[in-house]
């Protein structure tokens, strides 16, 4: 099945759901997407997360892994902000996120209801 992979920021307890940005969870699927986890985390790491202790932390094919049930779904989990960037990079590049059943699709294209790129 594979691993899922979520990026956390561990000194400002923040992460974000890489199906926001257009992305699986899958690294693959974070790698063939754009602008999706790429961008989102080359965003962070230029300005928000500058500085900061980031890694990506994986469910190890386990939904119960330590670290994402404690940073991800545990009692006091890290704050979320997938909104925030996804806003962010729609800003930045001109373009516009829309929801589809699994996960955000990127629309850079005037009139075109979404695209996912690197499909």
């Amino acid at each position: 099945m594979g691993q899922y992979w979520f990026p956390v920021n561990f000194d400002k307890k923040e992460y974000f759901d890489p199906h926001e940005v257009g992305s699986g969870l899958k690294i693959r699927e974070q790698m063939m997407t754009a602008p999706g986890s790429g961008a989102a985390l080359l965003w962070l790491l230029s300005d928000r997360w500058q500085g900061d202790r980031v890694a990506l932390i994986g469910d190890d094919n386990d939904k119960d892994s330590p670290l994402v049930e404690k940073h991800i779904h545990g009692e006091n989990p890290f704050t979320d902000i997938s909104a925030v960037i996804a806003r962010e990079i729609e800003e930045v590049l001109g373009g516009k996120y829309t929801q589809s059943d699994s996960w955000a699709i990127w629309n850079d294209e005037p009139g075109n209801p979404g695209t996912r790129k690197g499909k």
